[in-house]
């Protein structure tokens, strides 16, 4: 109570489920695919490079620009875009440990697919 307004600030967070979230609506609709092209071409284009303390490679690095802007605009950014997204939200933060970093592999694959399309396949690969 006896704190000036100048010493109040104000933050907002993001949990995994909402990066996911936002990862899995992208990558669906197509939009995370496409700025993931123009980013890498346009940083190729200005000559910028990753940091070299960066473990990220140009594509992991533009996805996650990509999804923080999406998680900046969006309302309630764990919230599924369609309850088609619950199964890759799930996979995501289950394979990545909940760690949106650990997620940018899977998502700059172009072949990303749902879990129970992954489980399809690893039984149609054990016959």
């Amino acid at each position: 109570p006896d704190l000036s307004a100048g010493m109040l600030s104000y933050a907002r967070g993001y949990s995994a489920r909402a990066f996911a979230a936002r990862a899995a609506a992208s990558h669906r609709d197509g939009t995370l695919t496409r700025a993931i092209r123009v980013g890498v071409q346009e940083r190729a284009r200005l000559g910028i490079s990753s940091p070299s303390w960066s473990a990220l490679n140009a594509e992991e690095l533009t996805a996650h620009q990509y999804v923080e802007s999406l998680l900046e605009k969006t309302a309630h950014p764990d919230r599924p875009d369609t309850p088609a997204d619950e199964p890759a939200i799930a996979a995501l933060i289950r394979l990545s440990g909940g760690n949106e970093y650990a997620m940018l592999p899977m998502l700059v694959s172009r072949d990303l697919l749902q879990p129970d399309q992954r489980a399809a396949q690893r039984e149609a690969q054990a016959l």
